[in-house]
């Protein structure tokens, strides 16, 4: 069955909201309001999770079936005391799609006033220290992509480059990236394996790092680098 709800978005406080956010003149500080305003805070999900299991209480009782686009199981999730954490990265899911718009309201004013463009945004990516170089040609070539609305191409470059990204983080504090392969060598730490580690939760936070979890890699959630990389992106 699918479930839909209706939300309002009153135009003067909207309007409002949007131009706090992109009120400044420095697109690095434009891009980190971003950020931080539609990441989340685990601790208050869980607490709004548990709220909603008591009002709706039969809607948490019972397991759940996900199935892909071919109508193949890929996960289960229990009832809310069994499998708390796999109501929280559904509830989490759900909760993006509404937040998702608005953001792209954001974007849209945002890339209007011109501080949300190619060229900010690689700006903003050179001054980081956990992108390589030679990536910056294939981030500004799915960059172009994202603004010319060709989305799927967008995606099949940057979403590596993140992963990517996150690797090096991990490396540059010492931490290991490979791991034994069944051939006797070595190969790269799967994106959840690695936002599992403790030093990427230590530096970007627990809260962070499930909820990069839910968009990436959580077949329970939006798992878009899987799918990307399975194929079954559409």
């Amino acid at each position: 069955s699918t479930v839909t709800s209706e939300h309002e978005l009153p135009k003067e406080e909207t309007e409002k909201y949007i131009q706090d956010l992109i009120s400044s003149d420095d697109t690095a500080e434009v891009l980190r309001k971003m950020f931080f305003h539609f990441s989340i805070d685990k601790e208050y999900e869980i607490e709004k999770l548990m709220e909603m299991s008591k009002q709706f209480p039969m809607q948490y009782l019972f397991t759940q079936v996900i199935l892909d686009n071919e109508g193949r199981k890929v996960a289960t999730v229990g009832s809310v005391e069994d499998d708390l954490e796999g109501n929280l990265v559904m509830h989490v899911s759900s909760k993006m799609s509404f937040s998702d718009f608005v953001l792209n309201m954001v974007m849209y004013e945002a890339h209007q006033k011109g501080k949300f463009t190619k060229e900010s945004v690689m700006d903003f990516i050179t001054d980081t220290p956990i992108i390589d170089d030679d990536r910056y040609s294939i981030l500004e070539a799915g960059l172009d992509a994202y603004f010319n609305s060709n989305l799927l191409v967008a995606i099949h470059l940057i979403v590596p480059q993140i992963e990517d990204a996150l690797r090096n983080l991990i490396e540059q504090a010492g931490g290991l990236v490979l791991k034994k392969s069944r051939g006797g060598g070595f190969h790269l730490r799967t994106l959840d394996e690695l936002l599992r580690d403790k030093i990427l939760i230590d530096a970007l936070g627990e809260g962070l790092c499930f909820y990069l979890r839910v968009i990436f890699t959580d077949q329970r959630g939006l798992n878009i680098r899987n799918n990307l990389c399975h194929g079954n992106m559409q």
